[in-house]
């Protein structure tokens, strides 16, 4: 891989730009995610770190199909909560409940084949009778497609065909659920801030973009935009390759996780958007001496 910023900086001079290798296929882990949040904890960028890590994950979604669970590094996972408050909840409910008859009526009157009939086993025999512990699916040494086919899903009280028309209508209605309350939140944080125009406070930069810089504010996670064409200071430009914006003469540089000021400028109660705009820094007075 080369940076375009590289190769025109190359152009005319016989010289060949760097070359960056990037891994086709990195596997990562839970653990990994663990070793970044430990390293980072306590520390100035532990915030946004933390915000770019839970963005990077997939979002959530039920599924026919036991994949485990990434965040948990758990080999199988189902959605199960209490009191039921959600359709999901119920069908595992109607499952679960489908498993325990149909085992009561197996097992009633005898000893599980494999099992044995005493309280007392050692490990040694344990492992004898179900072999070692598989290790985690989420581990390097885990072959993931034999892992799949290992737990492929057979049918149970409820026909797969009908279990995946769950799975999907119920990750659709949770996903119009997310942007209802979304919207909501949006309009109620506008809200709050019409009365604080004017106001300074803290803030975040959590994203660049070639329009500006979105800030949250540290005390109220509000998220506003402070926009490129509002920086009077200089010429700003967007770097696409840093996410950078810097300062054409003062080569003044706005980057993610960065603390600025800023004053609430105007808000927009119809499209439900904050806009900010950024304090300067105040420069030390310098004190001159008075001669004798």
């Amino acid at each position: 891989m080369q940076f375009k910023t590289d190769r025109r900086s190359h152009y005319g001079t016989g010289k060949r730009p760097r070359e960056i290798e990037i891994a086709k296929d990195v596997h990562i882990t839970p653990r990994m995610y663990q070793k970044l949040t430990e390293k980072i904890a306590g520390k100035p960028e532990e915030r946004i770190l933390s915000f770019l890590m839970l963005r990077s994950l997939k979002q959530a979604r039920y599924s026919e199909d036991n994949a485990g669970h990434f965040a948990l590094a758990a080999t199988t996972y189902t959605h199960f909560t209490s009191p039921i408050r959600r359709y999901p909840d119920l069908i595992v409910h109607r499952i679960l409940k489908q498993v325990l008859v149909d085992s009561a009526e197996t097992w009633e009157g005898e000893v599980p084949v494999g099992v044995s009939s005493t309280s007392e086993e050692s490990q040694g025999e344990r492992l004898r009778r179900t072999g070692p512990e598989s290790p985690s699916p989420w581990s390097k040494r885990r072959d993931h497609a034999a892992h799949r086919e290992s737990i492929k899903l057979q049918d149970g009280p409820i026909p797969l065909e009908e279990l995946h028309s769950i799975a999907e209508e119920s990750s659709q209605s949770e996903r119009r659920a997310d942007d209802a309350e979304r919207e909501l939140m949006e309009w109620k944080k506008v809200k709050f801030m019409q009365d604080r125009v004017g106001e300074d406070f803290d803030g975040l930069i959590i994203s660049v973009t070639k329009y500006g810089l979105f800030v949250e504010l540290t005390d109220l996670f509000i998220e506003g935009l402070v926009p490129l064409n509002t920086l009077s200071d200089d010429r700003y430009t967007y770097h696409e390759n840093t996410r950078e914006i810097i300062g054409q003469r003062n080569r003044k540089i706005f980057r993610l996780g960065q603390k600025v000021r800023v004053l609430v400028d105007r808000i927009d109660p119809v499209e439900k958007k904050i806009q900010f705009a950024l304090l300067e820094e105040e420069k030390p007075r310098v004190t001159k001496r008075k001669r004798k």
